[in-house]
């Protein structure tokens, strides 16, 4: 039996080639997306769709995604951007992690990495008389994916990242191939369920909200309990006034008007915080010092942050890593635009932009989208964990660094023009940050930061503190749970 591809629903960056075998993400170095393809013909029960890994880019993390769908491809007008947005009844293979529908059921599928996939590499999916969905990695059997699936699916394939170019080889029965089983989960989700499988209803609870957690670090346990006010008594110091605007995806939890921060570019004299307008993911605490990605999940993108004023010179802005999650690839990207977040059409990700955008990706510098620098700091910002720091500064001369955990980088890009507002994207893994507010020195007879109200009652920053983080019960997090803001690290530092 021959599969061929569909030409038309099909991402906007694929070609494919004219016998429908083969299909190829354009402008794979500056895109990482928009790679979904289909098949025309639905899977056979028992028979093996697979496909060849023919091309790679080292520019990207992440690689080729593969699943199944419900839904047949002539009934699709669009496709959305990566197939872990597309719902209607599909399960996709990403990383180690099986997704349903957008949502992680599995955390840690079989033995493959999909992300560490090389030229050459067969990943395939099968299913099985008996309703199941295999997936199999180099005639590697990764064990059950789903169950209860409906009988009639199609494959999807995802040239996501790294993963430029795929054929797709002749499907051969399953039992006709020398396999190497390995075990599967302990538990499976099952969103199609007949009315007679009651029995495997006690499946579906583990893998929803037990086998995906991850229990946050020890170090990290217990440390929330302490009470916001008697830290402000023991330090003795306040920060100035502090917005209690939310933005982005928190306006519906809105306490109350803003009565601090400005919504313009800002005194060049305040302290750097983030602006309220951002990206359509990201929820801003009230003080407008930290920010994380709502969903982190289900989505990877739509988490750009800008500050709510151009940098001043040698000014370093800098911020603190405070939640990861374990599922994507590709992490925290920092930079500086020279677009004003009133007027800016937030993307869905910085690297995205085509004008006066500078942003450090993984190892490298892009400059409005292109890569400048392949390997431009000694330390990789998809690798950073909770506690890491980064920031970005502009130096007069228009030079511009960056700094990882306290080290400079060195230069990133000359003749940048002054004015330039810094950017965070909270992309894949990085899941929440604060922003590290800088020392200032103050004498005993300078009141400026004892004497000046805070906005945010003691009450409220007690409730942001001791909140839970805004993760689904499936997601894989590693995080911490002394949910300090900027403001207690500004305290600290300041008595020190």
């Amino acid at each position: 039996m021959t599969i061929l591809l569909v030409q038309e629903p099909c991402g906007s960056s694929i070609s494919i080639s004219a016998d429908r075998r083969s299909a190829t993400r354009r402008n794979a170095v500056q895109e990482f997306n928009n790679g979904i393809v289909l098949t025309s013909q639905a899977l056979e029960d028992n028979q093996l769709v697979s496909v060849t890994i023919d091309a790679l880019v080292p520019t990207w993390t992440g690689s080729i995604q593969l699943g199944v769908t419900g839904t047949d491809p002539r009934y699709l007008e669009s496709l959305p951007c990566s197939a872990a947005h597309l719902k209607a009844c599909t399960w996709l293979y990403t990383g180690s992690c099986i997704l349903y529908n957008g949502k992680q059921v599995i955390g840690n599928y079989g033995k493959a990495n999909l992300d560490n996939l090389t030229k050459g590499d067969r990943v395939g999916v099968v299913r099985r008389s008996n309703g199941n969905v295999h997936f199999i990695v180099n005639n590697i059997d990764q064990g059950v994916a789903a169950s209860f699936t409906p009988s009639r699916l199609f494959a999807v394939l995802d040239l996501y990242g790294k993963c430029v170019q795929i054929s797709i080889n002749d499907v051969v029965p399953i039992e006709t191939i020398n396999m190497v089983a390995v075990p599967s989960p302990s538990s499976l989700v099952s969103p199609v369920m007949s009315s007679t499988s009651s029995s495997n209803c006690e499946q579906v609870v583990p893998c929803l909200f037990g086998g995906g957690l991850t229990a946050p670090p020890v170090a990290y346990q217990n440390m929330a309990t302490e009470s916001f006010a008697s830290r402000v008594t023991a330090s003795g110091k306040r920060r100035p006034n502090a917005s209690t605007g939310l933005s982005g995806a928190a306006r519906e939890n809105s306490r109350g008007p803003n009565t601090g921060c400005s919504s313009s570019s800002g005194d060049t004299e305040d302290p750097l915080r983030f602006h309220e307008r951002c990206g359509s993911n990201v929820r801003l605490a009230p003080d407008l010092m930290s920010a994380e990605r709502v969903h982190p999940i289900d989505r990877f993108n739509n988490g750009v942050i800008l500050s709510q004023r151009p940098l001043r010179n040698n000014e370093l802005f800098e911020i603190r890593i405070d939640a990861v999650v374990t599922k994507w690839s590709g992490s925290l990207e920092v930079g500086v635009t020279s677009h004003n977040p009133e007027q800016l059409d937030f993307p869905e990700t910085m690297t995205g932009m085509r004008s006066g955008t500078i942003m450090m990706n993984g190892l490298g510098i892009l400059i409005n989208g292109m890569r400048t620098k392949t390997v431009y700091a000694s330390t990789d910002l998809d690798h950073l964990r909770v506690g890491d720091t980064v920031g970005v500064m502009w130096r007069s001369g228009g030079h511009l660094h960056f700094v990882i955990n306290g080290v400079d980088q060195g230069v990133a890009a000359t003749d940048v023009p002054e004015g330039v507002y810094a950017v965070v994207d909270l992309y894949g893994r990085s899941a929440r940050v604060s922003i590290v507010p800088q020392v200032q020195q103050h004498t005993d007879e300078d009141p400026g930061v004892e004497e000046q109200d805070v906005t945010w009652s003691n009450k409220e920053r007690l409730q942001w503190f001791q909140r839970p983080l805004c993760f689904a019960a499936t997601d894989s997090v590693a995080f911490s749970t002394d949910l300090r803001t900027a403001t207690f690290v500004y305290i600290i530092m300041i008595r020190l």
